[in-house]
């Protein structure tokens, strides 16, 4: 509990540090306003320029998440009632506002001169508004699923600064910290993480320290303006040098090329078809210009996609097929529910089980049609009547689609680890990947008239290769009448306690680990023991063998562990009793 403090007890905060940071969008940013008007749901927020920005709350609340429980109430304080008292304490971390940074490096912040003529401006004070439709596991409309939002550019720059408060006999460790966790996979600001939005790089950190005690330094500090348009006080700062960068997040990379068509619609027509592509403008900083019209692919389409496959190889995986009671879709098959998330179940006035999506994909935003070689191609359609043969009325339309043929386009998702512990699951988001790879998932619109089929290669994490080991032992599954005997097998543990068939007993051994695994009451119980080679040796040791009839009279060795524990039957005297039975593999 934060303790009150008197007049002698008062911190002195004689330092300060501070970093001025420039995040470039890599994936379309959603900076929700609250607010709806007459041409989006969901405009974004803009500040008095009509500029988009990133709220200084929105940079602290994605850092406080990134730097987790066991430290956010002392860096960004807290406010609290315990015993009838309330009690808190203020942040040691003060944000900015992300203001945009203009193509000449400019930071807008404050009033500004808006040149509307000038096409930066123009992009910005029109932002592209995305259409939603969230499409259920008949493959139809769910009620309700059609809104839209409105987004800022794939390419914005945004700079804001952080500065913390530090004691006189604090370092700058903690502040670096916070700092790196700005390299995460795992930061994405705004709303829609989970849809392809928010995924951001930094472009520029510059870190500066300052000690009140030091004249010249003190004078620096106090002389700073506060606007992000001034830039005197880091003139002579470097960049910050980030440490090693720690992927929170298992990335999946497809490299894939369209085998010929594909089409991600727009939900409008236009002077050609009935039906566009979606295309959008993003902002290059290499070229110092907007691309326009470029080929689009929705990561909101790609997910629903992927999320529905991965129902239909979970029930592969577990033989529930048509018909069966546990064959089951969306949210209610557990594979999708782990990986993806859900929206909640109603329970009367409240929403129950909601749970956050642990798979994140970026919006694929490519080159234009005629930049990347690839072009439009105008397919008519008509739907024929099945007795006579004919036409059916008002069943003649239109598509365009793109020829994308020889190009390459790259999928990232990142997933957080978890996740796939359960086996089965992993199982089935790796399958559905390889059906995207080898075009038994198609992706997009049409995929009944050919479209959408890519070809390419699954690229996948290197997640507990370092963790994998080569155990002797044995894993008794529920489905099985007897165990799996392992003799040297390269194995990774992975055990969820819904993961059906479960493992109701395993004894494992490397050579240096020993592990007991046991399933009670839909728990599991597993303990762990680190073997020293003068445990052999120790008197209170002693190594006893048991003879399998389910391994096929396989010897199995233990060492018996003992404890000195009083004896109430011995006057209080302590006597040895048997404390752990551990495995140490089969006798040859």
């Amino acid at each position: 509990m934060q303790e009150e403090l008197t007049m002698t007890q008062k911190k002195e905060y004689t330092k300060r540090f501070l970093a001025r940071v420039i995040l470039e969008a890599v994936s379309p940013i959603s900076l929700g306003s609250g607010d709806v008007d007459i041409t989006t749901d969901a405009p974004v927020v803009k500040d008095v320029n009509g500029m988009p920005y990133i709220p200084g709350t929105s940079i602290a609340g994605v850092l406080r998440h990134a730097m987790g429980n066991g430290n956010d109430d002392s860096l960004f304080g807290f406010q609290k009632v315990e015993k009838g008292k309330e009690i808190g304490m203020g942040s040691k971390l003060i944000f900015t506002e992300g203001k945009l940074v203009h193509l000449n490096g400019n930071v807008l912040d404050g009033i500004q001169e808006i040149n509307k003529r000038e096409e930066f401006f123009q992009k910005y004070l029109n932002l592209p508004i995305r259409q939603h439709v969230r499409i259920n596991s008949a493959g139809t409309a769910q009620d309700g699923g059609k809104f839209d939002e409105q987004v800022a550019y794939k390419g914005s720059r945004f700079c804001f600064e952080i500065e913390y408060v530090a004691e006189e006999n604090e370092d700058d460790e903690v502040f670096k910290t916070i700092l790196n966790k700005l390299q995460s996979n795992e930061l994405r600001i705004g709303s829609g993480s989970r849809s392809g939005f928010g995924e951001m790089k930094v472009v520029s950190c510059k870190y500066k320290s300052v000690n009140f005690n030091e004249f010249d330094q003190r004078t620096a500090y106090l002389e700073k303006s506060s606007s992000l348009t001034e830039t005197k006080f880091w003139d002579d700062v470097g960049e910050f040098g980030f440490g090693k960068n720690v992927k929170t997040l298992l990335e999946y990379k497809l490299s894939l090329q369209p085998e010929d068509f594909f089409l991600f619609s727009s939900g409008f027509g236009n002077e050609n078809a009935d039906i566009s592509p979606v295309t959008e403008d993003y902002l290059d900083w290499e070229k110092n210009e907007f691309v326009e019209n470029a080929i689009l692919m929705p990561a909101s389409s790609i997910k629903g996609a992927i999320s529905h496959r991965v129902a239909f190889h979970y029930n592969r995986l577990h033989e529930y097929y048509i018909g069966s009671k546990e064959a089951k879709t969306g949210k209610d098959n557990f594979a999708v529910k782990n990986l993806f998330g859900s929206e909640g179940d109603k329970n009367g006035s409240e929403t129950i089980n909601k749970k956050r999506g642990c798979v994140m994909i970026s919006d694929v935003i490519k080159l234009t049609n005629k930049e990347c070689g690839s072009n439009t191609k105008l397919i008519n359609h008509v739907s024929i009547d099945r007795f006579t043969g004919g036409a059916i009325e008002g069943a003649l339309f239109s598509e365009e689609v793109i020829y994308g043929k020889d190009n390459d386009f790259e999928l990232t998702l990142f997933v957080e680890a978890d996740s796939l512990k359960p086996k089965c699951v992993k199982e089935a988001l790796e399958a559905t990947l390889n059906d995207i790879c080898t075009g038994m998932l198609p992706l997009g619109g049409g995929v009944n008239r050919g479209n959408g089929i890519f070809k390419g290669k699954l690229t996948k994490p290197n997640q507990n290769e370092n963790n994998k080991s080569k155990y002797e032992g044995y894993l008794w599954y529920s489905d099985k009448p007897n165990p799996e005997v392992l003799n040297g097998n390269e194995f990774e543990i992975e055990l969820y306690s819904e993961q059906n068939p479960f493992l109701i007993e395993g004894q494992l051994f490397d050579g240096k680990k020993s592990i007991s695994i046991k399933y009670v009451d839909g728990q599991y119980f597993v303990k762990e023991f680190t073997i020293d080679p003068n445990d052999f040796n120790n008197k209170d040791y002693k190594i006893k063998e048991f003879i399998s009839n389910e391994m096929d009279s396989k010897k199995l060795k233990f060492l018996q562990f003992w404890r000195e524990e009083p004896d109430p039957l011995c006057d209080g005297m302590n006597v040895l009793t048997p404390a752990e039975l551990v495995f140490l593999g089969f006798i040859n």
